[in-house]
């Protein structure tokens, strides 16, 4: 993944009396993790402030609608504005336009100073990426972006730079069975954005050294917005054996990105026919950044896998379709239906086919 460089945006905050109080805003960090677009907003005080601290505050910026949600998350607050009830803190799109608005009232918290020639971390903002073909437009909007400090002084603002970063591969699923003495290694991507290729890396369970397995990079489709289906066969492999799969994806640049593993025990024989149906502990658990689902069916039929909040509400549909018999695999990112992160807490997962139905507890931990 390509990665803009660095925006600063010079602020002079003009107070009551006349002094320029100055500070560099910037946008940091740009990624894309689990399918969601993630960038840093931060703030440097370089002179000293008449005033008690950071006022009213308007953050915008334009972005891509057509690879973006319309759905913002703020996150990460600093810690002296987290939990602080004379600050306010939201995201939207507004206007057509990205938002994120800090509101000051005099609520019985301490005004927050931003520290004098040290740049932090105001907040993060997380954006879900819709199509993964798409730039994701992020850059400031001059017009409307303004600063108040606590006494209400005005803002004058410059600025340069460019917050678009290009949104890469999005992974459909990733798989890994042992069948007939091998593992058989399948993937599949809705859209591919710059995207040079794959490799696969294995470890034994319990063991974080990691390897990769694929003697060449495997090639990817570089820009697509349709599915691509891909498969790798290790047969490398010992038998009665727990393996740990993971995929990492390359982009033109070089930069690469991973996904959450999946974890596959070998046996002492080729697969014989399966004659149960079951629905095993999502792996790892808790998580955080992605969990893998294990399910066993006994005849070929359709399948649904879906997660459910504890008030039974539906937060994603995993599987939905048809399956052939056997072991399988599903991995989940953390997104609802929408395309947006899920907070912590406890989850159930269900399984259900034409004559069976089990469901599990997962928990995820932000």
């Amino acid at each position: 993944m390509r990665t803009a460089n660095k925006i600063v945006m010079a602020l002079v905050l003009l107070t009551a009396v006349g002094h320029a109080a100055v500070a560099d805003l910037s946008i940091e960090n740009e990624r894309v993790e689990n399918n969601v677009y993630k960038f840093e907003i931060s703030i440097q005080r370089t002179d000293a402030w008449s005033s008690d601290g950071l006022g009213h505050a308007d953050f915008y910026f334009s972005y891509n609608d057509a690879g973006l949600s319309n759905s913002v998350n703020v996150t990460n607050l600093h810690p002296a504005i987290n939990g602080n009830t004379s600050y306010d803190v939201s995201g939207k799109i507004n206007g057509g336009l990205l938002q994120v608005k800090i509101v000051y009232s005099d609520g019985g918290g301490l005004p927050w100073l931003p520290a004098l020639n040290l740049a932090e971390q105001i907040c993060t903002v997380e954006i879900a990426v819709t199509d993964g073909s798409q730039n994701s437009g992020i850059e400031w909007d001059a017009i409307n972006t303004g600063l108040l400090t606590t006494d209400l002084a005005s803002i004058q603002e410059t600025y340069q730079g460019s917050g678009d970063i290009p949104l890469p591969v999005e992974l459909a699923f990733f798989l890994a069975q042992y069948v007939d003495g091998v593992v058989d290694i399948t993937w599949r991507t809705e859209s591919e954005f710059q995207n040079w290729g794959f490799n696969i890396y294995r470890t034994i369970a319990e063991n974080d050294q990691y390897e990769r397995i694929n003697p060449s990079l495997i090639q990817g489709a570089g820009y697509s917005t349709m599915p691509r289906d891909y498969r790798f066969i290790d047969d490398r492999i010992e038998e009665n054996t727990i393996y740990l799969y993971k995929l990492e994806d390359v982009d033109l640049a070089g930069n690469t990105r991973d996904y959450a593993p999946v974890r596959v025990q070998t046996g002492g024989t080729a697969v014989s026919p399966v004659t149960v149906y079951a629905l095993e502990q999502n792996y790892p658990n808790p998580f955080n950044q992605g969990t893998t689902i294990f399910f066993t069916i006994e005849t070929a039929e359709s399948v649904q896998l879906v997660i459910y909040d504890l008030d039974g509400r539906l937060v994603k549909t995993l599987a939905d379709g048809y399956f052939d018999a056997g072991r399988h695999a599903v991995v989940w990112g953390g997104l609802n239906e929408r395309g947006q992160t899920v907070p912590s807490g406890n989850l159930f997962y269900e399984l259900k086919t034409r004559g069976f139905q089990q469901c599990r507890k997962l928990i995820l931990l932000r």
